[in-house]
């Protein structure tokens, strides 16, 4: 019986010391990984200084207003996702995407991310950018609660608020 618990107890270590191994080695590994991305993937935009952290805002199009997109609080890259909309309105009005912070190309931040720190964290980067109002929020999603607080907030330079993208979810068929 002994020899039987010293062999178990034997297995038990060197599973236990092969787990180890095996998370470190993922650790390192994952940490070169977003080294050599970070050298590799540049921002689509341009990074601003929000309150001592850089927060990426990707702009473009011409005329008087600016058409705001703030994505769903999943979305990894905004400006992947809202490429098919700001390009078609790109020749017709200026339009702006954010990464809020943690998401993007934007820093991670420490600060508590309740909606009236996103919200300002958002008309700073707007300012910081040189994007004038008027503002049109596109909001998809939770989003869409950044827009409406926005609104609240800073209703002189909200042009119009549309309907919340998530109100009409796309049905495939």
């Amino acid at each position: 019986m002994k020899k039987w618990l010293k062999r178990l107890w034997k297995t038990v270590v060197i599973g236990f010391v092969a787990i180890l191994v095996f998370l470190g080695a993922g650790a390192i590994y994952e940490q070169v990984s977003v080294r050599k991305d970070l050298k590799s993937y540049t921002p689509s935009g341009k990074l601003y200084d929000v309150d001592g952290k850089r927060m990426h805002l990707y702009a473009g199009g011409q005329g008087d207003v600016t058409v705001v997109f703030a994505s769903g609080w999943g979305t990894a890259n905004p400006y992947v996702d809202f490429s098919p909309l700001y390009e078609k309105l790109a020749p017709h009005v200026k339009f702006a995407v954010y990464d809020r912070f943690g998401y993007g190309y934007s820093d991670t931040t420490d600060k508590k991310r309740d909606i009236d720190t996103i919200t300002n964290e958002i008309h700073k980067v707007l300012q910081a950018s040189g994007q004038k109002p008027p503002y049109l929020f596109v909001g998809h999603s939770l989003g869409s609660l950044e827009t409406l607080r926005f609104a609240q907030k800073y209703l002189k330079i909200i042009v119009c608020l549309p309907v919340p993208l998530f109100l009409f979810p796309l049905i495939e068929s």
